[in-house]
C-alpha cells in the first residue's frame, strides 16, 4: 500500500532577529528574502503544502509584504515550538504525517536536496531525518507530527531540562546529534554558508543572485567565478597582489578585492564587485 502520509513544510520567520533585524524582508534581486525562500520551498516536489509561520508581532508586516506567496501565512505564539504545534493542530495533521522545518533566512535553499531528504524519510518511515552535515543554508529537517508533540510535551511539562527548554526556540534540539537517522550523505561539507545572519551574509547572497539569477543551486555556487559577477573581472582587469594595500588589510583576500585600473598619472585601484564571493571561496580552499 502506498505511503499516503501528508508532508507539510513549515517555513518559520519573524522580524525580531537580533543580529540583523527584519532580515527576512531584506531585498535580494528585487524581492524580499522570504519570497525566495517560499518559492524554493514550493518547488520541493515531495511536499504537499507550504506554510509560513510567524509570531503575532511580525504578522502585519509579513502579510503586507509584496511577495509571491507559496503557501498560507499563519500567526501564532512567540516560541517556534509552540507555533509548530499550533500549525499542525489547525491543519489537523495526524501523528504519522510529516513536518519539514525550514527557516526564513535560507534564500539558497536547494529544492532538489530538500526533496531527497523528504523522500528518504518518507520512503523508509523514519521518524526524523536531516541534512545538517550539508552547507548552512540548505538545512532541511523532517519529522513526524507525533514526534513533534512528544517534544512539546517535554518542553512544556512540569520539569523540562535545559535541552527541552532550548527546543522551545530551536524546535529540534531534543534530537541527539548522534542519531543514526540523520546526516544525508553526499554533500560538499559544512564549511560553506548560504544562510543569512549578518549584513556580510546578505551581501554575499546578493552577489550570488547577481551572478547566477534566481534559481541557482549549491553546485552552481561552487562553480561560480568572478567574471560572472564583476565586469572588471570579465574584461580581464588584473588584481594586485600587495596584501597590505588590500581593502580590510586581510592577506587571504589580496587576489580578489582590488583591481588595478589606469588613472591619470599611473595606476589606481577599484574594488572588485565579486569580493564577498571570492573571499569566501578562497577561505574555503585554504580550509
Amino acid at each position: 500500500m502506498a505511503n499516503i502520509n501528508k508532508v507539510v513544510a513549515i517555513v518559520q520567520a519573524r522580524l525580531g532577529s537580533q543580529r540583523l533585524p527584519r532580515k527576512v524582508l531584506a531585498p535580494i534581486a528585487g524581492e524580499p528574502m522570504i519570497a525566495h525562500v517560499l518559492r524554493r520551498a514550493k518547488r520541493i516536489i515531495s511536499v504537499d503544502r507550504v506554510v509560513l509561520a510567524t509570531d503575532y508581532a511580525s504578522h502585519g508586516a509579513l502579510s503586507a509584504a509584496d511577495v509571491i506567496w507559496a503557501g498560507d501565512l499563519f500567526k501564532g505564539p512567540d516560541e517556534p515550538l509552540a507555533r509548530y504545534v499550533d500549525v499542525v493542530e489547525r491543519l489537523r495533521l495526524r501523528d504519522e504525517d510529516y513536518v519539514v522545518r525550514i527557516t526564513g533566512d535560507c534564500p539558497g535553499l536547494d529544492p532538489a536536496v530538500s526533496d531527497t531528504v523528504v523522500r528518504l524519510a518518507r520512503g523508509l518511515d523514519y521518524p526524523y531525518y536531516d541534512n545538517l552535515d550539508w552547507p548552512d543554508g540548505l538545512d532541511t529537517q523532517i519529522f513526524k507530527v507525533g514526534l513533534l508533540k512528544e517534544w512539546a510535551s517535554r518542553a512544556y511539562g512540569p520539569t523540562p531540562s535545559s535541552i527541552e527548554l532550548s527546543s522551545r526556540e530551536h524546535v529540534t534540539s531534543q534530537v541527539p546529534r548522534s542519531s543514526p537517522l540523520s546526516g544525508l550523505p553526499g554533500g560538499p561539507g559544512r564549511q560553506h554558508k548560504w544562510s543569512v545572519d549578518t549584513e556580510s551574509d546578505l551581501e554575499y547572497v546578493r552577489e550570488i543572485y547577481t551572478g547566477l539569477g534566481p534559481d541557482w543551486g549549491w553546485g552552481d555556487v561552487l562553480a561560480l567565478t568572478p567574471d560572472k559577477i564583476c565586469p572588471l573581472c570579465a574584461d580581464g582587469v588584473p588584481h594586485p597582489k600587495r596584501s597590505l594595500t588590500s581593502i580590510g588589510g586581510e592577506p587571504v583576500v589580496t587576489l580578489f578585492d582590488l583591481h588595478e585600473v589606469g588613472v591619470s598619472g599611473g595606476v589606481g585601484y577599484s574594488e572588485c564587485l565579486a569580493y564577498e564571493v571570492c573571499k569566501r571561496r578562497h577561505a574555503n580552499d585554504l580550509g
